[in-house]
């Protein structure tokens, strides 16, 4: 598998559970894939910042999801 996203992969964490992996991107934008066929599927998309997203994590129980942006801002 290889990643075809329109920007640079800069941040990425995977689920606890490993079922999910988050990546952040130079754009700012943050792509949620799933892995439970053993390939990478797109779940969701969204721009998370006004600037790239090189700091993804998950909490330890895998319900949330925090990204920090070059914009400053943190989102949970």
């Amino acid at each position: 598998w290889k990643w075809d996203g329109r920007s640079a992969v800069v941040g990425v964490a995977v689920r606890p559970d490993g079922k999910r992996v988050a990546v952040g991107t130079a754009d700012g934008f943050l792509t949620v894939l799933s892995l439970d066929d053993g390939k990478p599927a797109v779940v969701g998309a969204v721009s998370a910042h006004g600037a790239g997203c090189p700091a993804v994590s998950y909490h330890p129980d895998g319900g949330k999801l925090a990204t920090g942006g070059g914009d400053g801002v943190v989102r949970v």
